[in-house]
């Protein structure tokens, strides 16, 4: 009975565990959105005129979007897209649908790391 119970706590802390993660998740893509949609100091940094950028949402229906012409066009959509939205949009998409692919790179390694998460997309969703 002891190990019974020992083992429904751990399912209950992981479960609990798992919760927080999220959260976390959410909180930090919430200050990140803060920070790039607020002015930048006068005198550091770029203007304060840059292009605000879309919502986390807008973001997340971009990805949505990208996914079946990827699928039925093939990497020329993943080049189109990379080459016509600047390092910061493709930061902030990328940092949106929580992608695994490092904003510190080329446009061109983007590009290549895109591809291969739209395909493991497709992967897993049986597209």
């Amino acid at each position: 009975m002891t190990q019974l119970k020992k083992r429904s706590e751990a399912k209950l802390l992981l479960r609990k565990i798992d919760k927080i993660s999220e959260l976390l998740n959410q909180l930090k893509q919430a200050l990140m959105q803060e920070i790039e949609s607020s002015p930048r100091e006068l005198g550091k940094g770029l203007s304060t005129k840059a292009t605000p950028l879309p919502s986390t949402e807008q973001l997340q229906n971009e990805y949505e979007r990208l996914l079946p012409k990827f699928a039925s066009q093939g990497s020329r959509v993943v080049h189109e897209f990379v080459s016509k939205h600047t390092s910061r949009y493709l930061g902030s998409f990328i940092k949106a649908n929580s992608l695994p692919i490092s904003t510190k790179t080329s446009k061109k390694s983007i590009e290549d790391d895109l591809r291969n998460q739209l395909a493991s997309s497709l992967v897993i969703r049986g597209k």
